[in-house]
């Protein structure tokens, strides 16, 4: 099991909003501050299947401003940082060198820049599946990202989102000398 926790105040925390994927501005607010905690844990089941759990809690904070921003976004999320990523992972080894797997994962609702309602991204849920055989030094995997194919935003602009990948199916072959 493994615990991670951190807590980070800034001076000048530099943000940017973007209206489109090629348009920013830059902006640093004086005092912001983000903390958090992650759990990770890894468990066998039985001699062939092991089992991975994971949780992140985050949370963000605008406090104190620039005259130049608006006062609206005090107290606000820094935006892209959603406040809770939990997963669940599997890998099942039915036979010698083969290894089936499977991952899942939640990603919570999040504004793409500082707290901008209409750029709200996030709340999503992706499955990942494999298949791996290793031979020796040999190792040939097959998968597939995204199994659902859930079509959400994981960045939202004033023009636009960026989409997360669609349903992807890959394959590698690694050797290791």
């Amino acid at each position: 099991m493994g615990v991670t926790a951190y807590y980070n105040d800034y001076k000048n925390k530099q943000l940017f909003i973007s209206p489109t994927p090629f348009n920013y501005t830059i902006f640093n607010e004086p005092k912001a501050r983000s903390y958090g905690v992650e759990f990770e844990a890894k468990a066998p089941v039985t001699d062939d299947l092991d089992v991975r759990a994971g949780l992140g809690l985050q949370q963000t904070e605008l406090v104190d401003i620039t005259p130049a921003t608006l006062a609206v976004v005090k107290g606000t999320d820094f935006g892209m940082d959603p406040a809770v990523t939990p997963s669940i992972a599997f890998a099942w080894r039915p036979l010698t060198g083969v290894e089936l797997s499977s991952k899942l994962m939640y990603v919570s609702s999040y504004y793409s820049y500082i707290n901008a309602p209409a750029n709200k991204a996030g709340d999503y849920t992706l499955l990942d599946i494999g298949a791996s055989y290793t031979t020796g030094p040999i190792v040939a995997r097959a998968f597939i990202n995204n199994v659902t194919d859930e079509v959400a935003a994981s960045t939202v602009y004033d023009a636009g989102a960026t989409l997360l990948p669609p349903r992807t199916f890959g394959s590698s072959l690694k050797a290791s000398f």
